[in-house]
């Protein structure tokens, strides 16, 4: 089944998009795959100190933190 959906997928993505488009977006690497990219993310006690209250209760609802 699974075999049916991909095959199903890339001949709809091939439909949509150039074949140079396509072979431009399977080329590219996402920088978000490069693990190198966590020492760039800064600290949370370094950031949550300063934000306002109700952006850090966005963000820790949006990581679904558990503060205690």
């Amino acid at each position: 089944m699974r075999a049916r959906i991909r095959d199903r997928f890339a001949s709809s993505a091939t439909t949509h998009l150039g074949r140079t488009e396509l072979a431009t977006l399977t080329a590219t690497r996402p920088r978000a795959a490069d693990p190198a990219i966590l020492d760039e993310i800064p600290c949370a006690g370094d950031v949550l100190p300063g934000l306002p209250p109700a952006l850090k209760a966005r963000l820790i609802a949006a990581v679904d933190l558990p503060v205690s």
